[in-house]
């Protein structure tokens, strides 16, 4: 074979493997191994990183791995062993970190150089995906742990079952992490009661391919020989053909339900007399007939009269309750109903008496069911809160007027204290205006010195003009009523925009000059300027967006930046943000940060206009 062919051979065998390395999903590039500065990055690299690849030819291995253990031991291996792999934690262009699997090994180039060819793959969603099923199984495992009941998880396949270590609670039966065979749960059910049970079980399960839930009632054999009255539901899982293939589900122990729902029947005519003594409205439902059977204190407390016999079509209870709240109880009712794993309900609601006033109350219920977890009766106690509910509200009224009478307390203070500060910073400002005035008179009398006595005269006034802006925008009350809300905030966006060290972009709703107060604008600018000094102190933004509107009754107010962020659980609230959130609270506002290291910060504040105090 002569030269000429071996030269084509060779740039073939090139552009083949560079095809691979251009159209590899993995990150490859070739670096110094003495300096580890970057001779190639293939496109995967440049995606994964964000670098371009004439960017990547500017760093070194220091830019894009963060400089660990990780990353020295894997040097350390490489340098003695010509290659290295294992997971380091790599730096995208934006700052961001992430986990990778990285292998490195030394190689000669056709020229005689050593170099490191390094290939990486980013595992950071495969590791979050890890840790998401890691949280999932815990959390799954305090379910278990947390329920009454015994979960169970049935492998119809393998015949084999998962229990929950209520099954050991409720039950006794020790229960490790290895499923057990399904003749255990089998063979615990009463003799009297198995055929039927199993029966029921299986043609659920192979007979009727469109049914998912089985649930049936029966008594199960503890650990200690004793008898518990269980109410057994499961949600089956089948395949695409219909096969069931895995049932889900939770024995609950209802042993004592039983004896109280049996003493309950022997004992009804001492209910509804001992319903007579109590405060509490007692009422039984009986859904099948849709009536309503109701104590004598339905009257005493309501004042509605009762039919012989006491019963109420539901259709009379539904028209009492509250328009605003009868959705909302009616969707309770019937979620509760059909779902026959509940058993309690409550709520609370609004509830029409004879004499056409509402009474608060509070509604408790428990639902009766059959075998099959049909519901068949709610029983349940009505108690009337109206005057815990006033007294409630009563206090939480003080409790607001008092926190906006320290609110406005603390704000007339700051006003009043800047008010002096700043009329004291301006006769503090005569001081230097009466030198100037010493040098143009010096000026006048001296021609010799008058051109550096004017030089001087000039710069103090210049100090003097400047001192006086910043002071009046800081310290003194804005005269919003001579040039407005909206041209004083952009009067004080412009001066901060001076600095040319943050672009402010500042929109309003224009409307908004006509429907405030003169002390809802005054808030607002105090917001806008507390706000923006943060920003100007702590963020190291390049630019702030402010954003005012109104949203129907509401009046709307967003301040954002671009800067450095922070986490708001950690940071505690300073001078700034306190003053900020007293004068939001001063008008029954609402006030929100969202922010997070590197993401910047959004403030959004809301105060409604219906209820922004007088002037």
């Amino acid at each position: 074979m002569n030269n000429q062919s071996v030269s084509i051979l060779t740039d073939k065998s090139e552009i083949f493997y560079r095809s691979i390395v251009d159209h590899s999903i993995a990150a490859i590039f070739l670096s110094s191994p003495e300096t580890g500065g970057i001779y190639f990055a293939n496109p995967a690299a440049c995606r994964i990183f964000g670098y371009t690849k004439n960017e990547f030819l500017n760093l070194n291995r220091e830019s894009v791995f963060v400089a660990d253990t990780a990353l020295q031991k894997g040097m350390e291996e490489r340098k003695a062993t010509g290659k290295f792999s294992g997971i380091l934690t790599a730096i995208r262009k934006n700052g961001e970190k992430f986990l990778c699997e990285a292998s490195s090994v030394f190689f000669t180039d056709t020229n005689g150089m050593i170099k490191a060819s390094t290939t990486l793959i980013d595992i950071s969603g495969r590791k979050n995906a890890e840790e998401e099923l890691k949280q999932i199984n815990e959390r799954y495992k305090l379910a278990t742990r947390a329920s009454f009941d015994a979960i169970w998880d049935a492998d119809l396949v393998k015949q084999t079952i998962n229990w929950g270590e209520g099954f050991k609670t409720l039950f006794g039966y020790k229960v490790g992490d290895h499923p057990t065979g399904a003749s255990l749960w089998e063979d615990n059910i009463h003799p009297d009661d198995r055929e039927r049970v199993i029966t029921k079980h299986n043609k659920i399960l192979n007979d009727l391919p469109e049914q998912n839930f089985w649930s049936d009632e029966y008594r199960f054999v503890k650990a200690d020989s004793s008898l518990a009255h269980v109410i057994d539901r499961g949600l089956i899982i089948r395949d695409k053909n219909g096969r069931a293939i895995r049932v889900i589900g939770a024995m609950q122990d209802i042993t004592a339900l039983k004896l109280k729902e049996e003493e309950l029947i022997k004992t009804n005519n001492r209910f509804y007399t001992a319903s007579q003594a109590t405060s509490d409205i007692i009422w039984d439902w009986d859904i099948e007939t849709n009536n309503v059977e109701w104590s004598d204190s339905f009257t005493l407390i309501m004042g509605h009269k009762l039919p012989p016999g006491s019963k109420l079509p539901l259709e009379f209870c539904i028209g009492n309750f509250h328009p605003d709240d009868r959705q909302r109880i009616l969707e309770s009712l019937q979620k509760a109903i059909e779902d026959p794993m509940q058993i309690k309900w409550t709520t609370e609601f609004r509830y029409l008496r004879a004499d056409g006033s509402f009474a608060e109350v509070k509604d408790r219920g428990i639902i009766i069911r059959d075998a099959d977890g049909k519901a068949l009766h709610m029983i349940g106690a009505m108690q009337d809160i109206t005057d815990l509910k006033m007294k409630e509200q009563k206090l939480i009224n003080q409790e607001i007027q008092k926190q906006k009478a320290i609110s406005q307390a603390i704000i007339d203070t700051q006003e009043k204290e800047r008010t002096e500060i700043g009329k004291e910073l301006h006769d503090n400002v005569n001081q230097i205006l009466t030198t100037t005035k010493l040098y143009l008179d010096m000026a006048a009398s001296d021609p010799v010195k008058q051109s550096e006595f004017i030089k001087k005269s000039s710069a103090n006034i210049l100090y003097v003009m400047n001192e006086i802006s910043k002071l009046s925008r800081s310290i003194l009350l804005p005269s919003l009523g001579d040039i407005g809300l909206l041209d004083s905030i952009t009067d004080l966006t412009e001066s901060i925009k001076l600095t040319q060290e943050l672009q402010v972009d500042f929109t309003a709703d224009p409307d908004i000059e006509l429907i405030l107060s003169d002390n809802q604008k005054l808030i607002l600018y105090r917001i806008i300027q507390e706000a923006t000094n943060n920003i100007i102190k702590f963020a190291r933004a390049k630019s702030i967006l402010i954003h005012l509107s109104i949203c129907k009754n509401e009046i709307e107010l967003v301040i954002s930046d671009d800067g450095i962020g922070f986490n708001p659980a950690e940071i505690i609230k300073g001078s700034g943000l306190k003053n900020i959130q007293n004068r939001v609270y001063l008008f029954n506002g609402t006030f929100e940060i969202s922010s997070s290291p590197g993401k910047g910060c959004e403030l959004l504040i809301i105060i409604p206009l219906q209820k922004a105090s007088s002037d």
